[in-house]
C-alpha cells in the first residue's frame, strides 16, 4: 500500500514472499528526538521529557482505523484529532526517495506516570505534501501489563521510568518521496480502545468495571467513563534522547524496481 495520489507499480499491488515477513526486512530504528522529530541515525545526546495530563473523561475520539462497528474506519486524517494537547506528535523528515515497510511495528517507548496504570497509545500515519496525516495503523500498551510475558500485574511507581512496547499491527507500506512519516503518541484512542481509569485493581478486568462497560454497551451509553466507576486525571511521560530514549523499531525493505 502506498500514496494514493500518484500511480507506481512499486506500491498499491500484490507482492509474494515465501516468508513473512520477507526474509530481506531489516529492522530500522527511527529515535525520537527533543525537537519532536524522528532520526534514524542514532539516539540523539539532547534529551527532552514530553508530558501531557490525561483525563479518562475526555480521551482522544476515534478516527479511523481496523474497526467495524463505531462509525469509522480504515486511513482517516488525523489532523482532526492531532492538536490536542495529550498527543504527541513525532516527524520523519520529508523522504527523499520512497521508504518501504513490510512486517511488525513496533513503539518502543520510555514512560513514567504519577497514577498506578494509564495506557499508551501509538499512530502511524503518513504525512502527505498537503499536510493530510493519513492513519496507517495504530496500537495500544497498559503499563501495568509491561511484563505480561512473566503473567504479572505490575502497578506503576509514581514518576518512575519504565518501558512499554507498543504493536501497532503488521503492514507493507511505502511512503512516497515529498512524504514524512509520523509518530503520534497519547494514552488514548476511545471508543476504538476502552479508557484506562489510571486506577489499579486486584484483577486486570474487575467485575464492577466489565459490567458497567456492559450496561453502557446495553443502553447505548457511549461516554468513555461510566457511573460508579472510580477514575483519575494523571500525568504521562514520553522520554527521548539519551540512553533512556525512546524509539520507533521498523521492518524496513528495499523496494524493487518495475
Amino acid at each position: 500500500v502506498g500514496d494514493v495520489d500518484v500511480t507506481d507499480p512499486r506500491w498499491n499491488n500484490w507482492e509474494k514472499s515465501a516468508t513473512w515477513p520477507p526474509s530481506e526486512v531489516k529492522t530500522q530504528k527511527w529515535f525520537l528526538t527533543a525537537s519532536g522529530t524522528l532520526d534514524a541515525s542514532g539516539p540523539s545526546k539532547g534529551a527532552k521529557t514530553f508530558t501531557y495530563k490525561f483525563d479518562p473523561a475526555d480521551p482522544v475520539k476515534t478516527a479511523g482505523g481496523g474497526n467495524l462497528t463505531i462509525g469509522t474506519h480504515g486511513s482517516v486524517d488525523q489532523r482532526t484529532v492531532e492538536g490536542r494537547p495529550d498527543v504527541l506528535l513525532f516527524d520523519s523528515p520529508v523522504f527523499d526517495e520512497p521508504y518501504a515497510i513490510a512486517g511488525p511495528i513496533y513503539a518502543e517507548l520510555t514512560v513514567s506516570t504519577t497514577g498506578c496504570d494509564t495506557d499508551f497509545t501509538a499512530k502511524i500515519t503518513d504525512v502527505y505534501p498537503d499536510g493530510r496525516s493519513m492513519l496507517i495503523n495504530d496500537g495500544i500498551a497498559r503499563v501495568s501489563f509491561r511484563d505480561s510475558a512473566g503473567g504479572k500485574m505490575l502497578p506503576a511507581v509514581k514518576n518512575e521510568k519504565m518501558k512499554v512496547r507498543i504493536y501497532t499491527g503488521d503492514f507493507a507500506y511505502t511512503f512516497n518521496k515529498g512524504h514524512r512519516m509520523r509518530l503520534a503518541v497519547s494514552s488514548s484512542n476511545h471508543p476504538r480502545f476502552s479508557v484506562n481509569t489510571n486506577t489499579c485493581t486486584a484483577t486486570a478486568f474487575p467485575h464492577d468495571l466489565l459490567k458497567a462497560e456492559f450496561d453502557a454497551v446495553k443502553s447505548g451509553d457511549k461516554s468513555p467513563v461510566h457511573a460508579g466507576i472510580k477514575y483519575e486525571v494523571v500525568d504521562n511521560s514520553v522520554y527521548c534522547g539519551g540512553a533512556d530514549g525512546s524509539a520507533l523499531a521498523l521492518p524496513n525493505i528495499a523496494l524493487k524496481n518495475k
